[in-house]
């Protein structure tokens, strides 16, 4: 397996700021290398970017919270009412398809991590983690390879009947950010100095999954952890396995503040998404079953030159007092996230690319498959 060393972390007291990254010319075939370069040096130097994608029109992701705000409000109240028996649940997959309430999911321990943070960067998040004060669905987006011995067993695709705008809008946004990684995959490649759709290639018929958070941030006190401490995409639930899994998160625009990530450097950075903007970091691969490290997406393709990049959402007192005027005014006090998760292919190898390969590293192959059902 790969060397322990490969792991650490490695900080600079150096402050810095989020890169942003201007995809017009570049969707317009007008873009340069430079722009390309400008996507590197953001994921090496702070492990994320925020990306302005002319595509992005903020009516269909104001449309995409709307129905969010409504669904995860209608089951909320059937929930809180001891009404269990909701059809929108799948426990035996792990709830990786459809609704998990909240209180269930529970984040990967990084206290390791953590204790390498000054005072003024150390997230919210308890430790050790507690669960999650979250609703959670999970919306397939896009094709699948077909030819996958890792999709035998797919969790069902579940459309809440009282909704009948569900299936185009969550396709429309989650098709929109799918978009906006695709292209910064494109970009980081070409920086890189590589073959331009080899990111692409590695990405297209992966489990990409879109998935919105919901909160009523009217029942929980300020500095409530809505998402703890954590990168990429929970697998498993509390009592049992974390597993965080992908290549890159893609986070649009919310209606309330919370989210804070941190850059590479460990500076922590509160962040408020602009309209016509999405949010990109570089996430881990990273399962540990028995202490022993499998794998990782970008992080591994690289060698170690690009790094995860962590986020939580916290409820604020501003975003706390934000929720009490809406609620007074008739309007949705759920604070809903609007995140997609990419994944390369389950065939893909993973081990670094020549330009980053040691002779160590270079045999160190491993097959990502999906060790959950259906590796949705």
């Amino acid at each position: 397996m790969f060397s322990r060393l490969l792991l650490k972390r490695t900080f600079s007291t150096a402050k810095a700021n989020i890169p942003i990254i201007d995809l017009t010319n570049y969707l317009n075939n007008k873009g340069s290398f430079s722009d390309c370069k400008a996507v590197a040096d953001a994921f090496e130097q702070t492990s994320c970017l925020l990306i302005k994608d002319p595509r992005v029109n903020q009516s269909n992701i104001d449309e995409f919270i709307d129905l969010m705000e409504e669904y995860f409000e209608s089951r909320g109240q059937k929930y809180y009412n001891n009404q269990y028996d909701l059809r929108d649940f799948y426990p035996e997959y792990n709830f990786q398809t459809g609704a998990c309430p909240d209180m269930l999911l529970i984040m990967k321990d990084h206290s390791d991590v953590i204790q390498t943070y000054t005072a003024d960067n150390k997230p919210g998040t308890a430790y050790p983690p507690k669960p999650d004060a979250k609703w959670r669905f999970l919306w397939r987006v896009g094709e699948r390879v077909d030819n996958s011995k890792h999709y035998s067993v797919d969790p069902p695709v579940h459309i809440p009947e009282d909704f009948p705008q569900w299936k185009p809008v969550m396709d429309n946004v989650g098709n929109l950010l799918l978009n906006g990684v695709y292209t910064v995959s494109e970009m980081l490649a070409l920086g890189l100095g590589l073959e331009k759709n080899l990111f692409r290639g590695m990405l297209e018929g992966g489990p990409q999954v879109l998935a919105p958070n919901g909160s009523d941030l009217s029942r929980y006190e300020v500095g409530t952890p809505l998402s703890g401490f954590h990168y990429g995409r929970i697998f498993y639930i509390i009592y049992d396995i974390i597993i965080d899994l992908n290549f890159l998160t893609i986070h649009g625009r919310n209606r309330y503040p919370g989210l804070f990530i941190w850059l590479k450097n460990g500076e922590k950075k509160r962040v408020s998404i602009p309209e016509g903007h999405l949010l990109l970091q570089v996430i881990l691969y990273d399962n540990e079953y028995n202490d022993e490290k499998v794998g990782k997406q970008l992080e591994m393709l690289t060698g170690g030159y690009m790094q995860a990049g962590f986020h939580e959402v916290v409820t604020t007192e501003e975003a706390k007092n934000m929720a009490e005027v809406a609620k007074k005014e008739g309007r949705s006090p759920w604070r809903v996230n609007t995140t997609l998760f990419a994944s390369t292919q389950p065939e893909v190898i993973l081990k670094p690319l020549d330009k980053y390969a040691t002779p160590v590293r270079n045999n160190e192959g491993i097959l990502l498959f999906m060790i959950l059902l259906g590796g949705c």
